[in-house]
């Protein structure tokens, strides 16, 4: 059983049409159609999860849920919405833990994982399974994971950029030492994906065929990536289902679900 542990969103999508600019300035007025709500978040990482075929728990944090909106007109997003309520610290993970064999902690920096340290530890000293979604430049919470899955963006953050690629994996080696991390599976959009262990640096080319929407393609891969590992897939393979699975999620409109036959068909 997986274990999604995370900051808790809901992505609303507002759809409409645009036809006119406003008198009132110069943006243009979306006549609304229909609304939408998806889980975004650990809760997409959560119902990836389930529709993959997963058998999944969740332990988000407390408070008011965080809520983005989007406002989709003529086919494309044009504004964005935040409501960015803080979420209450995850202080423990208690007896569920006695059923999990592999956890996700989904960082978005919005205060449910404020006590992750604490949290991971919990975790390993019961020899359960770690995976991380980061979010911050300070990698020293995550010690002791088994995978972090950051993004380009959020490798550079931490390492401070690369020139080549015997550059980046002498980097990630570094990083993988010092925060006592076990491996990093960096997701390069386009590029695919590079899993870097202690001793090798396996890079997975981009299965994307068109790339429609980037919106939840990093909770869709550490989710396809947990559940590979829950049925006893190797590390390497997990993560090139995981990279097939981004490369259909981006295809997508949105934080969007990708489904057990697409993936283990």
């Amino acid at each position: 059983m997986i274990l999604v542990v995370g900051d808790y969103m809901i992505d609303r999508y507002w759809f409409g049409e645009v036809s006119r600019i406003s008198p009132e300035a110069p943006v243009p007025v979306v006549k609304i159609n229909r609304i939408e709500d998806r889980d975004g978040a650990a809760a997409n990482v959560t119902a990836n999860c389930k529709a993959m075929g997963a058998e999944v728990v969740n332990h988000y944090g407390a408070g008011e849920p965080i809520v983005k909106i989007r406002v989709i007109g003529k086919n494309q997003q044009v504004a964005r919405v935040d409501f960015d309520h803080p979420q209450e610290p995850i202080q423990t993970l208690g007896q569920v833990l006695e059923k999990i064999n592999i956890i996700i902690f989904s960082d978005y920096g919005k205060g449910a994982l404020s006590n992750i340290d604490k949290l991971i530890q919990e975790a390993k000293d019961r020899g359960i399974m770690i995976l991380v979604d980061p979010k911050g430049h300070d990698y020293s919470r995550y010690k002791g994971a088994d995978v972090v899955k950051p993004n380009a963006d959020e490798m550079r953050e931490m390492v401070g950029g690369w020139g080549n690629e015997e550059e980046l994996r002498a980097k990630a080696t570094k990083l993988m030492q010092e925060s006592q991390i076990r491996s990093i599976l960096l997701t390069r959009a386009a590029e695919g994906m590079t899993l870097f262990t202690k001793n090798t640096a396996i890079h997975i080319p981009s299965t994307a065929r068109e790339v429609y929407d980037v919106s939840g393609a990093g909770d869709t891969a550490i989710a396809a990536l947990a559940v590979c590992l829950d049925k006893g897939y190797s590390l390497e393979d997990s993560a090139r289902i995981a990279n097939r699975a981004a490369g259909l999620s981006v295809a997508k409109f949105g934080t969007s679900l990708i489904h057990e036959h697409e993936i283990f068909n």
